[in-house]
């Protein structure tokens, strides 16, 4: 800028006052960046004032030849007491600097011409530093009409004006021009006939209701686009301060407008700085009003209104008031409809009754009343608030959280940001004491919308004062800014990318908690504690895995080294079936939940001739074995027509359901990266099979858990929705989930792929080969395939209830943009070109010819009809299960999978029980519950009479026989201290410990 000043200038002076003693006496006062220095001879700094702290600059002539140079500063200053708390914030606190200007033989003319350099050179700093302030500051005085209502609040703004804003104004070379009215409208008579080019600027004393009054004249004039520059404010007296609290909220001087909420505004009009806000205009019959904070109707209007009797307690009014309207709770009959931010149309709130409805376009509506938490100035959105149902106890917990904004989190209060909303009560006036602004209004029917004109407020800029001192403080410690920009602004990124390496794959709170278990564990006495239990727990495992691999003589032998000549084929064969018999449970009399899908005895004599003919095969060798990868291919195309794909349906025989999972991450994995998209997230529900969080840690991909609903116990698709970002590259659902049996609702999750082009996968692991044969064998069958809408991938085991050998399951896509991200292909290999559809290279051809063989034995009918017996028999047991006292069964089944736990004792002691029983169940967590997965082998006469009069003689022994959890033993006790256990390394540690005791050949 031309009229930039020199780095530094210095003075002779004598200082007469200052916040500190030391500076008494002779002192070169120095003008350095955005500072001014008190330094001694030899230059070093004593004090130092920031110019950004200057409000006014004045030259006061002595009767000698020196002059003062006086420093109207509000620099801030700690306290230890504000607004009734103790604090350590920093607040503005005035302070007047008199710097004597003259030294021996300097005439009266010289020191006045240093004396107005200094004044002009302050203030083209404040300009450079901030040029959003009124230049008239730089040429000439600030005329500002100023605007009293004597009757605001507690009837005081007289004499707050003369005691507390005219000094300070003046002392800030403003010139004011004093307006008191007389009358309601008076001050929008002022503004109609105001000759502006005599004024740089409207200022009220008062509330927001003569605010509304000024602005309103002002709107109306023919001439107002001319004078749209100009600058109001508000100094706080009334009792409605909403928008000076909102212009003090934006800039964060919250602290300094609560303390001293007539300094702080009236801070903001010596500065001059100004920001846009919001206009909105209130169509009413004929009339047109223009507000600036708020509308409403209903109960804050009857309290803002009513209370008007009570105008002498300023704002406590409206606490009062507040007590007494909520012991005479009332409704009003109209209609609400509202255009929505992100719609084009309107949306109609079919109940007509409402306790209130208020939208604001500022933070607040009040000095302690943070109505709109996320608004931003001149952002042009509208944050409409009703209620149409409440009890008072809601209504109280409202308005005692309307000073945080806490209140729009409450169950009763609906809240939306919309374009432009109307109310309209047909044939009469708007009852419930509707307000613009805070002022009653009358109309049948009024619509509300944001003006395309803005106004220019008053604002203070505490949050640039901040930034630019950092940078100027910076600045004078390294002089080169370019340099200092460039390299602070690589290493600020590299200091934000370091750490964001270094956020836990599962967030602050789990990695958190991690880290202080893992420091609590470092503790003698705590590690010491630990490592007994988990000693304990090994002991105990290692024990029960050396009863299971015990023989027929009850010896627990192992077989490390291979013998110098081979085996006999009897030999080997019978030391085969001496391993297979070993166990405790009989998996064919059905008394085992899943693990074995046992097809029959026929099917397992094909199977069986059918290894015998394919055990060497290997479909990575397509040109050795073309008949086997034939088979896949056509087992893909019969699964896609079960699961109802298209032509374009493609998919891959893999070795299990784990697979099918992991592939189907990988494939979308890498569809996501190929759109751009480096951090890749999958939403899947927390009751999603295990396998995505193996898929998840293998693929280094973000996993994001969906809680379930209580209700249908199927993952809550809203708050699905909230998950999914700009990284999200999978939706996930179940059909069924494993615990519970219940299959999500994938049409809506299907819907939501579509909205936010995400693709969907189905895990149909469990119950695929049952869902697809549900509709022939006429059963209801819930959505989940590829009729759905938006649904791209299935995964679905034939080694289940497709009866195949076990390690087959089946992945489709719709597509093949999919599945060929699925592949892995290594084109620069020394050994050739390698591609490979799957995890594995070399794959067991017998696995692929067992599961055709299995389907084209079966058929549809066979299918069809296991499929029938085996539902008809969950649906028994589950209704049977129902009927008993003391249980329930978890959510709405659908395939083979039930579940069922107790609020009256814990489930484990009956799971107990059935295991004394011979039954062997899947256990539960979170909650308890105990899981039974029918097969085949359960539709067996008798099998599930039996299943229901054990749990009926379990549940009536344990409800005779009531234990505390302390006293519990075996799988109750187990799994009550698993879930209670807050570190759940702990947990993960002893299930490795069991894996180990599996492969240990030492017990």
């Amino acid at each position: 800028m031309e009229n930039c000043p020199e780095t530094s200038t210095h003075l002779e002076t004598q200082v007469f006052f200052c916040v500190t003693k030391k500076l008494r006496g002779p002192h070169h006062v120095v003008i350095n960046h955005d500072v001014i220095q008190f330094c001694k001879e030899s230059l070093k700094v004593l004090e130092e004032y920031r110019i950004a702290d200057i409000f006014g600059i004045d030259i006061i002539p002595t009767n000698s030849s020196s002059l003062y140079i006086c420093l109207f500063c509000y620099p801030r200053q700690k306290s230890t007491f504000c607004c009734g708390n103790f604090s350590t914030a920093q607040h503005r606190q005035k302070l007047r600097i008199l710097i004597q200007v003259g030294g021996e033989g300097c005439s009266l003319a010289h020191n006045e011409n240093i004396a107005w350099e200094w004044k002009r050179r302050v203030l083209v700093v404040l300009h450079n530093l901030y040029p959003r302030i009124d230049r008239i500051q730089l040429t000439s005085k600030r005329r500002i009409l100023t605007i009293i209502n004597p009757k605001s609040g507690k009837g005081n703004g007289i004499t707050i004006f003369k005691k507390n804003v005219a000094p300070i104004l003046q002392n800030c070379g403003i010139e004011l021009e004093l307006f008191i009215t007389e009358r309601e409208g008076h001050a929008k008579e002022k503004m109609k006939s105001l000759d502006f080019s005599t004024v740089n600027g409207v200022v009220t004393v008062g509330g927001d209701g003569i605010l509304y009054e000024v602005i309103n004249g002002f709107m109306s004039r023919e001439d107002a686009d001319d004078w749209s520059h100009i600058p109001f404010g508000v100094i706080s007296s009334g009792s409605g301060n909403g928008l000076a609290r909102s212009l003090a909220h934006a800039s964060g001087e919250s602290s300094d407008y609560l303390r001293d909420p007539v300094q702080s505004s009236m801070l903001a009009v010596a500065r001059g700085n100004t920001v846009p806000i919001n206009l909105v205009t209130v169509e009413s019959d004929d009339t047109l009003t223009y507000a600036f904070l708020s509308y409403g109707m209903g109960l804050f209007g009857d309290i803002d209104i009513e209370s008007e009797r009570l105008r002498w307690m300023g704002e406590r009014r409206y606490t009062l008031w507040a007590f007494h309207r909520i012991l005479n709770l009332r409704k009003y009959p109209v209609t609400l409809t509202y255009t929505p931010l992100e719609a084009d149309s309107e949306v109609s709130v079919e109940k007509e009754e409402f306790v209130l409805i208020h939208s604001s376009w500022t933070s607040h509506i009040g000095t302690n009343v943070n109505f709109s938490p996320t608004s931003v100035l001149g952002d042009g959105v509208l944050h409409l608030v009703y209620i149409t149902e409440a009890s008072r106890s809601q209504i109280l917990n409202v308005l005692l959280s309307l000073e945080h904004g806490a209140f729009l989190n409450s169950k009763c209060v609906k809240y939306v940001k919309v374009k432009e909303f109307c109310i309209d009560a047909g044939d009469r006036d708007i009852p419930g004491n509707p307000t613009i602004d805070g002022e009653l209004c009358h109309g049948k029917k009024m619509r509300i919308k944001i003006s395309d004109k803005k106004l220019n407020g008053y604002q203070s800029f505490a949050m640039l004062d901040c930034l630019d001192n950092l940078r100027l403080r910076i600045n004078r410690q390294f002089p080169y800014e370019p340099v200092v920009i460039v390299g602070g602004t690589a290493i600020a990124i590299h200091l934000l990318h370091y750490a964001s390496q270094r956020v836990p794959s599962d967030g602050f709170y789990a990695g958190g908690k991690r880290a202080l278990f893992s420091l609590l564990k470092k503790i003698p006495a705590v590690k010491r504690k630990v490592n007994e239990e988990v000693d304990k727990a090994q002991k105990t495992l290692y024990k029960d895995i050396a009863n299971l691999y015990k023989d027929k003589n009850g010896e627990c032998t192992f077989i490390t080294k291979l013998s110098s000549e081979g085996r006999p084929l009897e030999t080997v064969l019978a030391k085969v079936a001496e391993y297979l018999e070993m166990g405790n449970y009989a998996w064919k009399n059905g008394t085992v939940s899943g693990s074995v899908y046992h097809g029959g005895s026929e099917l397992t004599q094909l199977n069986s001739e059918v290894y015998a003919m394919s055990t060497w095969t290997n479909p990575l060798h397509p040109d050795v074995f073309p008949g086997v990868v034939k088979m896949e291919s056509e087992v893909v195309k019969m699964a896609a027509n079960l699961f109802n794909g298209g032509p374009n349906t493609v998919g891959t025989i893999t070795s299990g359901g784990s697979e099918s999972i992991i592939l189907a991450i990988k494939a979308y994995r890498d569809y996501g990266l190929a759109k751009g998209i480096i951090r890749p997230e999958m939403v899947v529900p927390v009751t999603a099979h295990a396998a995505f969080e193996k898929g998840a840690q293998l693929m280094q991909i973000k996993i994001r858990k969906v809680p379930i609903t209580q209700e249908t116990w199927t993952v809550d698709v809203k708050l699905m929705e909230r998950m999914i970002n700009g990284n999200t590259v999978m939706l996930v659902g179940s059909a069924p989930t494993f615990p519970y049996g219940c299959v999500d609702d994938m049409k809506a999750i299907g819907a939501l792929g579509l909205k936010y082009d995400v693709p969907v996968h189905t895990d149909a692991c469990l119950g695929g080969f049952l869902l697809a044969f549900m509709p022939y064998a006429g059963l209801p069958t819930p959505p989940f395939d590829f009729k759905v809408h938006g649904v791209t991938s299935i995964s679905a085991d034939t080694h289940k209830f497709g009866f195949a050998p076990k390690g087959s399951s089946v992945l489709l896509f719709n597509h093949k943009k999919f599945k060929h991200c699925q592949y892995f292909v290594t084109p620069n290999w020394p050994g050739g070109l390698y591609a490979s559809p799957t995890i594995a290279g070399s794959r067991p051809g017998a696995i692929i010819v067992g599961c055709w063989a299995t389907m084209l034995h079966f058929g549809l009918n066979g299918y069809t009809e296991t499929t029938r017996k085996i539902v008809t028999t969950r649906r028994f047991i589950e209704n049977k299960l129902r009927q008993i006292t003391g249980i329930y069964v978890v959510g709405r089944p659908a395939t083979s999978v039930i579940a069922f736990a107790s609020k009256e004792f814990n489930i484990f002691r009956l799971m107990d029980f059935l295991k004394a029983q011979g039954w062997v169940l899947s256990a539960l967590q979170f909650p308890s519950c105990i899981q039974f997965s029918l097969t085949f082998c359960q539709t067996a006469p008798g099998v599930a009479e039996k299943f229901v009069a054990d749990v009926q003689q379990g549940v009536a022994d344990i409800l005779k026989n009531p234990l505390p959890d302390d006293e519990t033993k075996g799988t109750a006790a187990i799994y009550g201290a698993s879930q209670k256990i807050p570190d759940r390394t702990i947990v993960s540690d002893v299930a490795a410990m069991f894996l180990d005791a599996l492969y240990d050949t030492t017990l």
